[in-house]
């Protein structure tokens, strides 16, 4: 029995060496197959290098604004919106220029140039400037702040500080692309944009920029930033309209309804069906207050519903401001709109 033992020992281990290099080969055969999803971080460098890139196209086009009074000199941003027969035009904010002697603008190679005031509009809060460099600019690709949606990745994008010559950016998403702000003394609306990120005061006047590198509003300061903690501009739609009468005027007029309204489109449905409106209508603008002493005090009454305004569906609130920022105070506007279930047409004088 003795001389067997040795016979089972040496058994023994190789069976034993040929289970460890069974396992072996079985651990190097799955490490083999393990492969890594790297789409995450292919996804996060390709954002950076947009963003990087939207920030480097933008810089040619922002400046900054130097106003000066008798006794102080404040700096801002500006966003180089237009060049008519090689004079620039500049977007800035009414705040800053306001009462200002005089202004310089300096453009991001460095070179600084006096500016003139065209116009200013505090309802939106914007100034337009001209100047006249002995060089080429770029002016800002527009976009179409209509199309802009909830969740889209933008950038905000100031101009180079003087001090440090750094810009100013940030990154996040439209966290609300129908927002409106009203003008406690004129009562008449802006279309804002905002954003899940803060807008610091050195950043207003400068350009929010969606993913293709066009401008989709102006960085304004707004009364609920502080509270929010979200960021605001104003849609570069609005913008639009406040250039065309500042360049021609000197200064924005706008017909003025004297009431309160948001989209039906927002609307729930049982908000819907205490107020008599079918449930698949979809466009229009519920009008929730009416001013005292407005223009449609004795016309129109909060829970009527504005169809159409000089024929034009109202599919959204920018299609209802587009029509009043085309009449003067004084001017009457043709109105369809449901009241109590019923259609009625009315031709309303604006304040």
């Amino acid at each position: 029995m003795k001389k067997w033992i040795p016979v089972l020992f040496a058994a023994l281990f190789i069976w034993n060496v040929g289970l460890t290099i069974t396992l072996v080969s079985d651990n190097v055969s799955s490490s083999s197959s393990i492969t890594v999803d790297v789409s995450d971080d292919v996804n996060a460098r390709k954002y950076l290098t947009e963003v990087t890139s939207i920030v480097d196209s933008a810089r040619a086009s922002l400046v900054r604004i130097d106003a000066y009074t008798e006794d102080r000199a404040v700096s801002g941003n500006g966003v180089i919106y237009s060049n008519v027969d090689n004079i620039v035009y500049i977007f800035t904010p009414y705040n800053l220029v306001h009462g200002a002697s005089y202004q310089t603008v300096t453009f991001d190679s460095g070179v600084t140039i006096d500016g003139y005031l065209i116009g200013e509009d505090f309802t939106s809060g914007l100034a337009l400037l001209a100047c006249y460099p002995p060089f080429s600019v770029r002016t800002m690709t527009l976009g179409n702040s209509d199309a802009v949606v909830d969740g889209q990745y933008v950038a905000a994008v100031s101009a180079r500080r003087q001090e440090s010559a750094a810009v100013i950016s940030s990154f996040g998403i439209v966290s609300s692309s129908g927002m409106y702000r009203t003008s406690i003394l004129s009562r008449i609306y802006t279309d804002m944009l905002a954003v899940d990120f803060s807008i610091t005061e050195d950043m207003y006047g400068g350009a929010l920029m969606n993913i293709k590198g066009e401008i989709v509003g102006i960085l304004v300061s707004s009364p609920f930033q502080s509270i929010t903690g979200c960021g605001y501009a104003l849609s570069i739609n609005e913008a639009k309209l406040v250039y065309d009468q500042l360049l021609y005027k000197g200064s924005v007029t706008r017909g003025n309804p004297g009431i309160v309204y948001r989209e039906v489109s927002y609307m729930e449905s049982y908000e819907k069906n205490q107020l008599d409106i079918p449930l698949d209508q979809n466009t229009g603008m519920l009008i929730t207050h009416v001013w005292d002493e407005g223009a449609a005090q004795h016309t129109l009454k909060a829970g009527d519903v504005i169809l159409s305004a000089d024929g034009e569906s109202l599919t959204t609130a920018q299609v209802f401001r587009r029509v009043l920022y085309s009449h003067n105070p004084g001017d009457t506007v043709d109105l369809v709109f449901l009241s109590d279930g019923e259609q009625h047409s009315i031709s309303l004088m604006l304040k």
